[in-house]
């Protein structure tokens, strides 16, 4: 208690004495004012406490006052050195701008600029890809920001990002834009679209000398065969135009390639070697182009002797087909293996090597991949699903049954983020035998893919496998009225109607036109005869039947051939045929509304 009363007094004292001070000496009052400011200013600036990104976008960013600061400094440093045309320290520097303070919109812009005038190279490209998508979520894609990252895009080579920027306001392109875009679906391949947006452009770009090749290379590729000297003429003149020429050069190679005309794909192609303007996919089209004219030795060869790196996914992707077509399975493996960690995030490099593996069945090696994608930054998200799929595929190929469901369903249990992979996924699983799994991940992206005939058509065959009517009828009308002119989903919409034996005047109209699209068609032939006994034309149907041989017929076919027999022989009374066929039907094929009907039916045969 004592001690207690002592620290007390002690502590009263020495609160007097800090007032005493305070009052009897100016300067102390001064650096006991200045430490508090200190203090405050220290507590605002270095602490990462001011939000900089806009409201709504993620990852919310927040800086310093002392990054903000350095990223001030560091875009006055990036602007010197470009006005003194040192390219690599300005770009260096705008870098390092960004990173102090990501949310601000014109040091990011001043990032891409600097790009757009860099030279091309893999840290360029992984540069714009992450920036540019930062820079359009950052402003919500305004016009300025869409512009800049479009051309960038289109000097970089990166053509189906161009699409997906400018796609969906292409009828507000100015000039530059819709030049840019025509460019991007003439190299995507996209011809259909090029000739349509081509007709509609402004004169302006018509008449562009750039834009007017392009349109004569269209011409000489793909149009009619009447204009196609014309074009190769105009291409070839202007290969002298030093302006031109490596343009010129580059559309030969396109064209040539559509063509299939190795000769001139040859010369263009040499040309642009000479001139170490060749791309790594002029020398994979090369090689193509050689094996399929008899060449492939010589293809081979070129192939074995190449040694150029690839410096983004595409290439590398590329670069790996081509070895797998001429049979360099293991240079192709090589290729995936050696650049998939240097471009991690990019899921067509993982697929790929995923393909190979499971075309070459290196069961092994497809498990030591899909473990491998799960410890890698940047795929491990995207394609953690997917990994689990593979891992079930090494343990089904190598029989162990029980580890490979394990697998399979951990993979139908994870939201894929790119739905195109995760139908491909289920559509695996459709085919290896686990339909309900499949069905499991379809059934919960429906609201997100309603307008996407893919989706549909594999909800049908998940459906079909799993023998549920209703969720066959759903989708296939949904796919048909998506694409009403597909045969598949013509034929899949027939056969629901058939098998839930409802509307059968849209099965016969369905029928009718299958028949006539394809009349030697085994399939078309059963459902048509189906509909036609539903619709009171029995005769007509049994007739039908007749034409069809059934020694090539696959089980299913077989059996959906004597349910319809049957089904003609009870409606014309034709007792003892009826017996005949019914004792060939296997029930395991069968929908559970044809099985009712069979069943109900079979027992109301008179008896012998």
């Amino acid at each position: 208690m004592h001690r207690r009363r002592k620290r007390k007094k002690a502590s009263f004292l020495g609160e007097i004495s800090l007032i005493r001070l305070l009052g009897a000496s100016l300067w102390f009052r001064l650096a006991f004012l200045g430490f508090l400011i200190l203090a405050l200013f220290l507590a605002l600036f270095l602490p990462k406490i001011w939000r900089t990104s806009p409201s709504g976008v993620r990852p919310v960013i927040k800086i310093s006052g002392l990054d903000w600061v350095q990223a001030w400094s560091l875009r006055r440093t990036a602007q010197k050195e470009r006005a003194l045309g040192r390219q690599n320290q300005a770009l260096f520097a705008w870098k390092a701008a960004v990173d102090h303070n990501p949310a601000d919109v014109e040091t990011v812009q001043g990032l891409l600029q600097e790009l757009l005038v860099a030279e091309t190279g893999q840290q360029q490209l992984a540069l714009t890809v992450k920036y540019g998508s930062w820079l359009l979520q950052l402003t919500a894609t305004n016009q300025g920001s869409l512009e800049l990252v479009a051309k960038l895009a289109d000097k970089l080579r990166l053509y189906p990002w161009v699409i997906d920027l400018l796609h969906p306001v292409a009828t507000q392109l100015n000039p530059a834009q819709e030049a840019c875009y025509l460019r991007a679906l003439f190299h995507t391949r996209q011809m259909a679209r090029f000739a349509a947006q081509w007709d509609k452009a402004d004169d302006r770009v018509k008449s562009g000398a750039d834009m007017e090749l392009y349109h004569a290379a269209y011409a000489l590729g793909w149009g009619p065969p009447a204009g196609r000297v014309e074009s190769q003429q105009l291409l070839q003149a202007a290969i002298v135009d030093p302006d031109l020429k490596e343009l010129a050069t580059r559309l030969l190679i396109v064209a040539a390639a559509q063509l299939g005309d190795t000769l001139l794909f040859e010369r263009a192609f040499l040309s642009a070697v000479q001139d170490d303007k060749a791309l790594l996919g002029d020398h994979v089209t090369y090689w193509r182009l050689l094996s399929q004219g008899g060449r492939r030795a010589e293809a081979r060869q070129r192939a074995e002797s190449f040694t150029q790196e690839p410096v983004s996914a595409q290439e590398v992707i590329l670069l790996a087909d081509g070895y797998a077509a001429l049979g360099l399975t293991s240079r192709a493996k090589q290729v995936l293996q050696r650049h998939a960690p240097t471009f991690s995030e990019a899921e067509g490099i993982w697929i790929a090597q995923a393909n190979l593996l499971i075309e070459t069945q290196a069961w092994e090696e497809l498990l030591t991949l899909a473990l491998q994608i799960r410890q890698t930054v940047g795929a491990q998200e995207s394609l953690y699903g997917f990994s689990h799929f593979l891992e079930g595929r090494s343990f089904l190929a190598r029989d162990r049954r029980e580890m490979a469901e394990q697998a399979f369903r951990k993979a139908a249990d994870c939201d894929f983020v790119n739905r195109t992979l995760g139908m491909a996924t289920a559509g695996g699983l459709i085919k290896l035998g686990y339909p309900d799994l499949a069905l499991r991940m379809l059934e919960a992206w429906r609201k997100e893919l309603t307008n996407n005939p893919d989706y549909w058509n594999l909800l049908c065959m998940a459906a079909f496998q799993r023998k549920q009517a209703d969720v066959l009828l759903t989708a296939a009308e949904a796919a048909y009225r998506l694409t009403p002119e597909d045969m598949n989903a013509m034929n899949n919409y027939a056969a629901a109607l058939l098998i839930a034996r409802i509307r059968p005047d849209e099965a016969i109209r369905l029928t009718v036109q299958l028949l006539q699209r394809a009349p030697n068609s085994v399939v078309a032939k059963i459902n048509h005869s189906l509909a036609l006994v539903r619709n009171g034309r029995a005769a007509e149907a049994d007739q039908l039947l007749q034409s069809i041989s059934l020694e090539r017929l696959k089980e299913v076919e077989s059996n959906s051939y004597y349910l319809a027999c049957f089904e003609i022989y009870t409606t014309l009374e034709r007792w003892d045929q009826a017996r005949q066929v019914d004792a060939r039907i296997n029930s395991r094929h069968l929908f559970p509304t044809q099985l009712d009907w069979w069943m109900d039916l079979r027992q109301k045969l008179p008896s012998t």
